[in-house]
This record gives C-alpha cells, sequence and structure tokens, in this order.
C-alpha cells in the first residue's frame, strides 16, 4: 500500500537518487561551462595582445604619413618658388622634382597602408566582441579573421599549425610576403620554441604542438561530449601512433566511468587504440570514427 513506511522510505530513497543524480550532472555541466569560459578568457587575451600590435604599428605609420605630408609640403613650397622665378614668356617647363614625385608615392602608399590596418583592427574587434557576447561560431570566425588580418606572426603560426608542415616559398606565397621577411619571423620564433625549420626549408610546429597533451584532470570533470570534441581535435595534431594511442586509451578509461550504458562503444574505442597502438591508421577517418562515438554516446543519456 501507499501508505506502507517502507514503500514511502523507498519512494523517498529513490527521489534522492535521482536528485544526487540530477546535481551530479549540473556540477560537470557547471564545471565544463568554467573550463570553457577559461579558454575563451585566453582567446580573447591573445585577440587583445594582437589589436594592441596592429594599433601601435597604425599610430607609427601614422607618425610617419605625418613627417611624409610635412616633407612633401617643403618640397611644394620650393618648387612653387622656383615656378616664380621662371620667367613667364618662352621659358621652357620645368620637369617636376623626382624628389617630390618620389615623395607622393611614398605618402600615397604610407595613406593605404594605413587604411588597411585600421579596416584589420575593426574586423578583429568585432569578432573579439563576437567571443565574449558567446555568438555561435564566434571562435572559428575569430581564427580566420586572424588568419587574414593578423600580424606575420600569429598568421604564420596559424597556417602551419594547420597544415602541419609547410615550404617557406609557399607560406610567401599564401602570406603575399618576400621569403626573406618569412624566413626572418620564423628564425626568430624557433628561438622562442614555437616553430621549427626542417630540410628543404619545411616549416612545422614546435615539438610541444606535436605531442599529445591529454588534459587528464580536466576530463576527468568533463562531460562526455567535451571530452569526444577534445580527442577530436589531439589526434589532429599528434605525431606518433603511440602518442594517438595513448590519447584514445585515456578517454576511454574516463569515459567507461561516465557512460554506464556504454560497453559496446568502450569495446569499440578499446580495439581501436589498439589497433593505433600497433601502427598508426588513417586520422581523418579516427577523427570521423570520434564524431560517430560522440553520436553513439549522446543518444544514451
Amino acid at each position: 500500500m501507499s501508505d506502507d513506511p517502507t514503500s514511502r522510505l523507498r519512494e523517498k530513497t529513490m527521489q534522492i537518487a535521482a536528485l544526487n543524480q540530477r546535481l551530479e550532472t549540473l556540477q560537470l555541466q557547471l564545471s565544463g561551462s568554467v573550463k570553457r569560459a577559461s579558454q575563451l578568457n585566453q582567446q580573447v587575451q591573445q585577440l587583445e595582445q594582437a589589436i594592441s600590435q596592429k594599433d601601435s604599428e597604425i599610430m607609427q605609420l601614422k607618425e610617419e604619413l605625418r613627417k611624409a605630408q610635412g616633407a612633401l609640403r617643403a618640397m611644394g613650397e620650393e618648387v612653387r618658388d622656383m615656378r616664380a622665378d621662371q620667367p613667364t614668356a618662352g621659358a621652357p617647363v620645368r620637369r617636376v622634382d623626382p624628389a617630390v614625385a618620389e615623395a607622393q608615392e611614398q605618402l600615397g602608399i604610407a595613406r593605404r597602408r594605413v587604411r588597411d590596418l585600421e579596416d584589420h583592427l575593426a574586423k578583429m574587434s568585432a569578432a573579439a566582441m563576437d567571443v565574449i557576447s558567446g555568438k555561435e561560431q564566434s571562435v572559428e570566425a575569430l581564427k580566420t579573421v586572424l588568419l587574414e588580418h593578423g600580424s606575420p606572426r600569429y598568421r604564420i603560426l596559424g597556417l602551419v599549425l594547420q597544415k602541419r608542415k609547410i615550404k617557406i616559398d609557399d607560406l610567401a606565397a599564401m602570406l603575399n610576403m618576400g621569403t626573406a621577411e618569412i624566413r626572418g619571423i620564423i628564425d626568430k620564433m624557433q628561438t622562442e620554441g614555437e616553430l621549427e625549420l626542417g630540410q628543404n626549408n619545411v616549416v612545422m610546429p614546435a615539438k610541444k604542438y606535436r605531442e599529445a597533451q591529454i588534459p587528464v584532470e580536466k576530463w576527468e570533470q568533463s562531460p562526455p561530449d567535451k571530452i569526444f570534441d577534445d580527442l577530436e581535435q589531439i589526434v589532429g595534431r599528434t605525431e606518433g601512433h603511440e602518442s594517438v594511442a595513448k590519447a584514445l586509451e585515456t578517454a576511454v578509461d574516463i569515459l567507461e566511468q561516465k557512460l554506464a550504458r556504454g560497453g559496446a562503444l568502450i569495446f569499440e574505442m578499446r580495439r581501436m587504440a589498439g589497433s593505433w597502438k600497433s601502427s598508426a591508421g588513417d586520422v581523418q577517418e579516427l577523427q570521423y570514427k570520434i564524431r560517430q562515438w560522440k553520436s553513439r554516446a549522446q543518444s544514451m543519456s
């Protein structure tokens, strides 16, 4: 009967267990949100640094523009004085002073550079605001803006991380820069431990980007969806089949504790980890497989 104390106690116990489970889920979601906010804050800080550098470049170019305008005005006055001294009747027409023509050309170039930099700064600022306000797909849009309009340093690093291996000549063509300028930036970034330069002028990410950085503590506090998303990114940038296998094994160990009904999925993931431990497979196929695993895990919740 419903008035039986034992039945009421059992019902209350089940309600408490359900509430505890709900509380645990909310805590995991909160932890994931806090981590996500921290990541977005780091990305915004990087963007603010790039914007600050662009702002400095704009100020420098404006100063150069001001000096060029002053020099051009002085040259213009000198030309007017020279013309005033010329006879008005039958006098030969003087050609424009080459120095004046060169100054005018440099002035035009400086003006165009200032306009371009101001336009790039506006686009990066707008992308940063989208990230701060949490707009959907804003992080990917920000990456695109940085690759197109960021400082050469960030554009080079972004392309190398994206391509994994790329020749200096190809970088120069993609960025519309001279190979000597590209080489100078890469040499500096090598010293700072950001890039490596291999044979035949092939540029690759530094070792810290190529190794599997497995966020074990973060995963222990993250929901399964986040673990699958991180795993997909990690296997895409990790070198060596054993490192990929290690990332898979770590993810499986943690997911096994979070997916109560995921026996078949866990078995399949362990088998894939064993396959990669023996030999390398196709990274893109593995990333596609991870997305399938994520969908299956979502259907279990």
